[in-house]
């Protein structure tokens, strides 16, 4: 998912209740650091139940689903009880057509909805489960047969694993009704294997700041695209207001402002095909899924970008990208392929650079989904409830709801 993080990020702010985080944080914190035992469960998962997933080659991957198994209680229940579904991890060996199970998450681990949840694994057995609502994240080196809770400071937002550097973004509001865009934001790292983060480092608000009265100098960051074990773009500033890119190349010891062309939209994704050539995404909604879309081009790391693609409900236009919103940017593993993926409007691709795109309706019933990538132009796209779409070729997509 080589850039979902900045609009599951933003789905998780737009959806945030902060009297539920309150009151999980509270749950949550009693089992801090903990470790849960697997339980009994389904051997196999229908691609249905999928949530999110990782693929490791073209064939092999895990995710998490979700299953309705019998009440979580059977004696001493309160009359009329809810019955919660319950998470799983799971793994694939055929390219995601059958998923088994591999391990039971918590019982209180349920995050429900797609952009809730995401995975970071160096293996099937080895990885990190993180759900932002409620706030969690778990650790298993056995595939999920038992899992740790990690220390996670303030309210996570992004997780990332590149090599052995685990990076968790969290924000650190002052108080409870402190709007989430005026967060400070905090890069944890993490050892390999480890609970606690090994170092906590501000990320600094530079670049563009907000109008005078609007903002105090923190602003809420999250991270658009990790680029190495030790390097990663992030964007700070929220929709609607002035937005910053900031580069690392030291693990947050020192950071480079870049340069910014969203101009008051919100930079949401950003992919990076080679090595020098970036990739840059930004919207700004104006209600019933459309606004302001711009499609950003790079040869130089981010120092200078050329406008490549537009749309605008108001005009003007450039190229054939539109006006819908999309939550996810992703380049294929040969760089070939860029898809845009939109919680109504479905999935855009293109394969000249962004100028011109093709545009594939699938039924998303609404979920903000991200891509999973393997191989040269293999994807996977997660649709809760609906099932599984794959594609090989980058623009062909086959729909897996069993």
């Amino acid at each position: 998912m080589a850039s979902s993080n900045r609009g599951r990020a933003e789905a998780v702010r737009r959806r945030r209740s902060a009297t539920v985080l309150a009151s999980m944080a509270i749950l949550l914190s009693s089992c801090s650091a903990s470790t849960h035992a697997v339980q009994r469960g389904p051997l196999a998962i229908p691609a249905a139940d999928m949530l999110t997933l990782q693929m490791f080659t073209s064939s092999e991957g895990v995710g998490v689903a979700f299953a309705a198994p019998p009440p979580l209680c059977h004696r001493n229940c309160a009359a009329g009880a809810p019955s919660r579904h319950r998470d799983y991890l799971v793994a694939t060996s055929d390219s995601g057509a059958t998923w088994r199970v591999s391990g039971a998450l918590p019982a209180d681990f349920n995050p429900g909805e797609s952009y809730e949840v995401q995975v970071a694994f160096s293996s099937p057995d080895e990885g990190y489960v993180q759900s932002t609502e409620p706030p969690a994240t778990l650790f298993t080196d056995d595939a999920g047969q038992r899992w740790s809770s990690l220390k996670t400071p303030g309210e996570p937002t992004d997780i990332s694993l590149a090599g052995p550097a685990l990076w968790i973004v969290s924000d650190f509001c002052p108080k409870a009704t402190t709007p989430t865009g005026l967060c400070p934001s905090r890069l944890l790292i993490y050892a390999p294997g480890h609970l606690t983060p090994s170092r906590e480092t501000p990320i600094p608000t530079e670049g563009n700041l907000a109008e005078q009265g609007i903002s105090p100098g923190t602003r809420e960051a999250h991270l658009l695209v990790r680029l190495g074990p030790r390097s990663a773009v992030f964007a700070e500033g929220s929709e609607s207001s002035p937005s910053s890119l900031l580069f690392t190349g030291d693990s947050g010891l020192h950071w480079t402002v870049l340069s910014d062309p969203c101009d008051g939209i919100s930079p949401t994704g950003l992919v990076a095909p080679t090595s020098t050539k970036w990739d840059l995404y930004c919207q700004l909604s104006g209600g019933m899924n459309q606004g302001r879309t711009r499609f950003y081009a790079s040869t130089d790391r981010g120092k200078t970008w050329t406008l490549v693609a537009e749309g605008n409900v108001e005009g003007p236009s450039l190229g054939n990208i539109g006006v819908g919103m999309a939550d996810d940017l992703t380049v294929s593993g040969d760089g070939r392929v860029l898809w845009l993926v939109g919680s109504v409007y479905g999935i855009k691709s293109s394969t000249d650079g962004g100028r011109d795109w093709t545009t594939v309706k699938i039924q998303t019933d609404g979920y903000d989904s991200g891509l999973a990538t393997a191989g040269p132009s293999s994807a996977w796209l997660p649709i809760p409830a609906i099932g599984l779409y794959h594609t090989t070729n980058g623009a062909t997509w086959n729909l897996a709801a069993g």
